[in-house]
């Protein structure tokens, strides 16, 4: 729904479930355009320039340019400042007296950037792009329009990231297939060290404070080395759950 503006939401009495209506502006979006956002949103989140702009090409963005990948054209695009582009865009709602002040300051920080690339004779790298961005960021603005009017604050760019990344990670019928436990492969114990390395590594993991790892201790002798522990646990990636084991190659 590209329309959530306060008067097409209401309230149903008895449950309180929130309702939707007005459907006239509307969109389903195929396999490849929703992953392709949900793989933007979580580049973005990320600030990983580089899976952002390769989700811009999945959207069907052509760019001109060197950034482009027909090498073609005048334009000019910055990645990096695509990225703070972006994270404006789907930034955490704010009081309706801020949101204004923001907003200023951010068509000021664009004057500036437009009248440079003017004085540059640079043209718009943007070539081309599906209609499909603009309705997704017509819902964005929409939604954040109803925040700051309500004076609700959310950690709105978090949790769009959290329903991308299960639109990656799991088949369309299972969006929170991605809840899964922490990956460990079949523990082969060395001994009481590499016991030790594996329950620590395993405490971290639920934790959240690593993601995967690896950690061999390798004691070195006269003319021998013999390897006293060899523990590895989690996964490879946010967007890729594969687990970690020792044979693993980071590259």
């Amino acid at each position: 729904n590209g329309d959530p503006h306060p008067g097409n939401l209401m309230v149903e009495r008895g449950t309180f479930r929130p309702v939707i209506i007005d459907w006239g502006l509307c969109k389903t979006f195929t396999e490849k355009s929703r992953k392709a956002f949900a793989k933007m949103v979580f580049a973005v989140d990320a600030k990983d320039i580089w899976s952002m702009m390769e989700s811009f090409d999945d959207m069907g963005f052509k760019l001109r340019g060197e950034d482009s990948s027909s090498g073609e054209g005048e334009g000019h695009i910055e990645p990096a400042t695509m990225l703070e582009l972006m994270r404006f865009v789907m930034r955490d709602p704010t009081p309706a007296e801020d949101q204004r002040e923001m907003m200023m300051a951010r068509a000021e920080i664009d004057g500036k950037k437009f009248e440079h690339n003017k004085k540059m004779k640079r043209r718009d790298p943007v070539e081309a792009f599906s209609g499909e961005v603009l309705f997704f960021f017509r819902t964005v603005d929409c939604l954040q329009g109803l925040c700051a009017g309500l004076k609700v604050q959310l950690p709105f760019l978090r949790m769009l990231a959290v329903r991308a990344r299960g639109a990656l990670l799991a088949p369309p019928e299972s969006p929170h297939a991605f809840l899964t436990g922490v990956a460990s492969h079949g523990h082969n114990s060395r001994g009481p060290l590499d016991d030790r390395l594996h329950r620590l590594l395993m405490e971290f993991a639920k934790n959240g404070r690593l993601l995967g790892a690896q950690v061999s201790v390798v004691q070195c002798g006269a003319g021998a080395t013999s390897t006293l522990a060899d523990a590895a646990c989690g996964v490879l990636g946010q967007l890729d759950d594969r687990p970690v084991t020792p044979n693993t190659v980071f590259v």
